[in-house]
This record gives structure tokens, C-alpha cells and sequence, in this order.
């Protein structure tokens, strides 16, 4: 039993660290070099001008949400058998992030369609098509911001099936908790006011990474807590 579940955890580590390492690019790398705040023509210019990081930061959100859906498959086998009903709690809210998140990348997808679209270019002024452009980034973005709720909303089952397994730092737990608290808070100050959000995130984003990025090291090389 041990072994099986010391093998579930490395998996689950595994998953996580690949989920650390595809998301990033479109949703932090892509937006710190391509969209320049108040500057919709620039934006736009580098999109067209960096057409392939923009591709690639869509991509990587896909390939992202199928790491995370083998993700809390692999913890659930790992913590089922915790506290069933929080387990599927977890599973079924990464679940219902998903389309979301697929969502935001056709969305984005569509700003790239519609710069390039020759018809459109034609039929409207290059500033009335960067403003249409832009109008999808910020649904985009909301939709990120969404589908953040639910990112941190499957936290928090998660951290409590750490808490309570015995085999998992309590620590941990805790931490995972607070990050998934953080994270909706964090969200839910966007889409209800957004003029404050840059401020309430410079005290949420610490909780938010903490919590997961001590979980994929201590999966990756613990696994779990050694029976004394």
C-alpha cells in the first residue's frame, strides 16, 4: 500500500510540475511581453509582430488543462480514500474549470483571427479593428479571472484532504487552503472592482504560489510522510 501510494504521489507531482511548467507561458509570459497597458496600437503590433510566442501561449494553455485534468485524477486516487465525497469535490471543480479555460484560448485565438482576417481589414479602419481586437483581450482576461475562482476554489478540498490524511503535511494543507482563499478573493476584487485589484494582489499572489509550489516539491521528493 505504501509503495502504490508513494507512486501515485510522484505522479501527481509529475502532473503538477508539467501543469508549472505549460501554463505560465500564456497566461504570465505572453501578457508581460505582448500587452502593453493603455497602448491598444502597440499591443496589437506586437501580437502581429510575435505571432508565434501569441500561438504558442494558447497552446500552452490547452496542453496545460489536459495536465490538470491528470492531475486531480492522480490525487484523487492518491486521497480518495481520505474523505470520498471532498475527493470528488475536487475533481468535479477542476472539471468545471476546464471549458472555461478553453474558453479564454478561443477567445484570444478569435484576436488573432480577427487582425489577420483580410475582409476586416478591408471593411474598417486598422484603429476600429484594433479596438474590436482589443475588446476580445479584455474578455479574455475577465475569463481568466473566472476560471481563477475555480482555481483556487479546488484548492481548498485539496488542502483539507491534506490536513486530514496523515500522510501529508499538515502544513501543507494549511497552505494549499489559504491559496485557494486567495485566489477567489483575489478574482472576485477584479470582476467587482477593478481599480483596486493591483493593490489587494501585491498581498495575495505570495499565499497563491506558496501553497502549490512547496506541494510539487514535496510530492516530487518526498511523496509522502514515511510511517513511524
Amino acid at each position: 500500500m505504501g509503495d502504490i501510494r508513494l507512486q501515485q504521489a510522484r505522479y501527481s507531482g509529475l502532473m503538477y510540475l508539467m501543469l508549472a511548467i505549460t501554463a505560465p507561458l500564456g497566461l504570465i509570459v505572453v501578457p508581460l511581453k505582448l500587452f502593453i497597458a493603455g497602448d491598444i496600437p502597440a499591443t496589437m503590433s506586437a501580437i502581429l509582430a510575435s505571432e508565434t510566442l501569441f500561438r504558442s501561449g494558447i497552446v500552452s494553455m490547452f496542453v496545460g488543462q489536459i495536465f490538470f485534468i491528470l492531475l486531480v485524477m492522480g490525487l484523487y486516487k492518491l486521497l480518495v480514500e481520505v474523505h470520498k465525497p471532498t475527493a470528488q469535490l475536487m475533481v468535479a471543480l477542476v472539471i468545471a474549470s476546464v471549458p472555461i479555460a478553453f474558453l479564454q484560448g478561443f477567445v484570444q485565438a478569435g484576436t488573432l483571427l480577427l487582425l489577420k482576417n483580410s475582409a476586416m481589414i478591408t471593411a474598417f479602419s486598422q484603429d476600429q479593428v484594433y479596438a474590436m481586437a482589443n475588446y476580445l483581450l479584455e474578455v479574455s482576461k475577465t475569463a481568466e479571472y473566472i476560471v481563477c475562482i475555480f482555481w483556487g476554489l479546488w484548492l481548498i478540498p485539496f488542502g483539507v484532504l491534506f490536513w486530514r490524511s496523515g500522510f501529508m503535511p499538515i502544513l501543507l494543507g494549511g497552505l494549499l487552503i489559504l491559496g485557494g482563499i486567495s485566489y477567489v478573493s483575489n478574482s472576485m476584487v477584479f470582476l467587482i472592482n477593478p481599480a483596486i485589484h493591483d493593490e489587494v494582489s501585491k498581498f495575495t499572489s505570495i499565499p497563491i504560489a506558496l501553497g502549490e509550489i512547496l506541494t510539487v516539491l514535496w510530492l516530487l521528493i518526498f511523496g509522502v510522510k514515511r510511517s513511524k
